[in-house]
């Protein structure tokens, strides 16, 4: 039998996904003024809604390792089981954590807010002593703090190639057909972005909807793809603001390298299993684009990777606050 108290707050972290993450990938997009932000939008949440429902057939062919880690499995002991209420409480420091973000427009990572609620949980429900800190280092905070890093070198390299590229197309392709295919290009690799966020954010949701034994995996994934969709069609534009518009100025060329490095990256991730946060590889690859032309915003910058730092423990102490409480 389903339980709405326990699948609602499932769900509202999916829309809390949707409103926070569904721009990230488009928003090279805009940035390089290839699209409008409205169509970039929707562009993105279609991508976004093809990677997730394609996270169905990761779960059942491929593996499911997003799918245990954050329902529990291998952060806290295997004896314990994560039922009842518990499901609930790492949704809602979840969601709560992510929509503060969203409503003041910054750029941050569900995969950090679900980690540090599902910790939070932990803490309240089994101590400190029973949660498993050496996975929680190695197969959660590394690929997190590593991969904002990896991306920006990326991103500085993959433009070094476009524009390599583009001085030996001079001679071979008119100017306009170089245009044309640099943002045909571009159009394809954010919609490649956006459809591997999806692929990789759906199951950590879906995680806590079976951890829940509400739904099983199918629907549970399915449902979380549609109320992603949701969220980005009514909330992403504060987001999408700051990704395009705040972090640096890019022309076509720049936000195709950055686009090309995070749908890469986030794609590679969701094949291995590994939680990496699409946040921290878009914005790394931003950040790589902005180090190169030289026209990074450092203060909008230094805001996103303050928000970074404070949802962890945001995270954790909402997770702990709703975990008492639903006792």
């Amino acid at each position: 039998m389903i339980d709405p108290l326990l699948v609602v707050p499932c769900l509202l972290v999916a829309f809390a996904n949707g409103a926070n993450d569904n721009a990230k990938g488009i928003a090279p997009l805009v940035g390089s003024g290839a699209a409008s932000m409205s169509r970039a939008i929707r562009w993105g949440n279609v991508t976004t809604l093809l990677g997730a429902t394609a996270a169905v057939y990761v779960a059942l062919h491929i593996n499911q390792d997003l799918v245990r880690a954050f329902s529990g499995g291998g952060l806290l002991p295997v004896d314990v089981l994560v039922h009842g209420s518990t499901p609930a409480a790492i949704a809602l420091g979840a969601a709560a954590t992510v929509l503060a973000a969203t409503r003041l427009g910054i750029p941050v990572s569900t995969t950090h807010a679900l980690m540090g609620a599902l910790v939070g949980v932990g803490l309240v429900e089994v101590g400190p002593g029973r949660i498993v800190w050496a996975r929680l280092a190695a197969k959660f905070v590394a690929p997190l703090l590593l991969s904002p890093f990896l991306a920006a070198v990326a991103s500085l390299i993959a433009y070094s190639v476009l524009r390599s590229a583009r001085r030996r197309m001079r001679a071979a392709a008119p100017s306009e057909n170089r245009a044309a295919a640099l943002r045909g290009a571009l159009w394809v690799s954010t919609g490649a972005a956006s459809f591997a966020r999806g692929m990789n954010d759906a199951p950590k949701i879906a995680g806590l909807l079976l951890s829940a034994a509400s739904l099983s995996l199918v629907p549970s994934l399915l449902s979380v793809a549609g109320v992603m969709f949701c969220g980005g069609l009514l909330f992403t534009t504060r987001v999408a603001t700051t990704m395009a518009r705040r972090v640096t100025r890019m022309d076509t060329e720049q936000a195709l390298a950055s686009s090309v490095v995070t749908a890469t990256l986030v794609i590679l991730a969701s094949r291995s299993g590994l939680p990496v946060s699409t946040t921290h590889v878009s914005v790394g690859a931003l950040i790589g684009i902005g180090v190169s032309n030289k026209t990074a915003d450092w203060t909008t910058i230094g805001g996103i990777v303050m928000a970074w730092v404070a949802t962890l423990p945001l995270a954790i102490a909402l997770g702990a606050g709703a975990a008492v409480v639903l006792r």
